[in-house]
């Protein structure tokens, strides 16, 4: 049985390290999942710890301090070496308060990769001087979104072909960071979308990503970057949905060929929430449980694009509903930022179910 589990982590980034261990202790085999003794990328690896060391080197601190304790050199970290991690597939949509029935703002996404490369795990992260948050981890050390203290919440999405040193993966074009860094550090250390920007003109991304952020000042923007190439919008509409292909103008010029079920979960999102009517979270929940094509849940795990965990974010209120898995197949929980969840571990029913050759057709 998969179970979804959440971390409670503060303090600073090396006490925050030492309780990572300790959860790392309770989990079967640990060492070999978050440690590898080949290192065949040395100078990449290298490059990765001094970009990290000068853009984020709290970050440092906390995978020195877990390499330490597993009498490990911080190069052998699965994290470091795994500097382009395995792309999932994901739809992403935020409603500003003008178009929700109780004037709130809200963020949805539903998060689809191979459940087996994923941790399925919520963090609530207190990190002495800087913000804290709340969001799913990746590769434990790094986040695929999230929400802080200040309501700036930050949602990823795969933009075309995913990069990484893996089969199959496009080869990056450009040094620099990991989607999963970038999203931990705008929740960190930003409070505005204007900050967010800001950063993120300014640190090397090497992931091709679609960025969805949100600010307690209900203000939205959309960021992509592909092949190296970086362009943002700060969006005038009530509404703005992404999925797994680019939007942006100048990142649409960089995109050689996106999948069709991308557009089709776009669609279907315009579809749902661009109408007369307001919204609510009960209908955003209702979108949520749509199967695909009908909707942005899908169960083609064992095709590794099936929804893993599935979140609503509540800016106006900062708290989270979310589910382990599909909505649809399992129950759903609310915590507020940066609080400790009732549960700490849950089972989770990944019903598999395929979509055809259709569902991997290239526009």
């Amino acid at each position: 049985m998969d179970l979804g589990t959440f971390s409670n982590l503060s303090g600073n980034y090396k006490e925050i390290g030492l309780q990572e261990v300790k959860e790392f202790s309770n989990i079967p085999e640990a060492e070999s999942i978050i440690f590898s003794d080949a290192m065949y990328y040395v100078a990449k690896i290298n490059e990765t710890i001094k970009q990290i060391e000068t853009y984020y080197p709290e970050l440092l601190e906390e995978l020195i301090e877990v390499a330490k304790e597993f009498h490990r050199p911080v190069e052998q970290l699965r994290f470091v070496q795994d500097s382009y991690l395995f792309g999932g597939g994901c739809s992403l949509g935020a409603l500003k308060p003008e178009s929700n029935v109780d004037g709130k703002m809200y963020l949805f996404r539903t998060y689809d990769m191979d459940p087996m490369i994923t941790e399925m795990r919520l963090c609530s992260t207190s990190p002495r001087n800087f913000y804290n948050h709340t969001g799913f981890s990746s590769h434990y050390f790094g986040r695929s979104d999230g929400m802080n203290e200040h309501g700036l919440c930050v949602m990823f999405a795969s933009c075309g072909m995913p990069v990484g040193n893996y089969p199959g993966m496009q080869k990056p074009q450009v040094s620099g960071f990991n989607f999963m860094v970038v999203v931990r550090l705008f929740l960190e250390k930003c409070r505005t979308i204007k900050e967010v920007i800001d950063l993120f003109l300014q640190i090397p991304i090497a992931s091709n990503v679609n960025l969805l952020v949100a600010d307690g000042n209900n203000e939205i923007a959309i960021l992509e970057t592909l092949n190296g190439i970086k362009e943002y919008s700060i969006i005038d509409d009530n509404h703005a949905f992404l999925t797994n292909h680019a939007v942006l103008e100048e990142i649409k010029k960089q995109e050689k060929y996106s999948l069709n079920q991308s557009k089709v979960r776009e669609n279907k999102m315009k579809e749902f929430f661009c109408n007369p009517t307001l919204n609510s979270k009960e209908s955003i929940n209702q979108m949520i449980q749509k199967e695909y094509p009908d909707g942005i849940t899908s169960l083609n795990y064992k095709e590794s694009f099936g929804t893993v965990y599935s979140v609503i974010f509540n800016v106006t209120d900062k708290t989270l509903n979310y589910s382990f898995g599909s909505s649809k197949h399992n129950s759903m929980f609310q915590i507020k930022v940066g609080e400790v969840a009732e549960h700490m571990a849950v089972p989770v029913n990944l019903p598999n179910k395929s979509y055809g050759k259709e569902f991997w057709r290239v526009n």
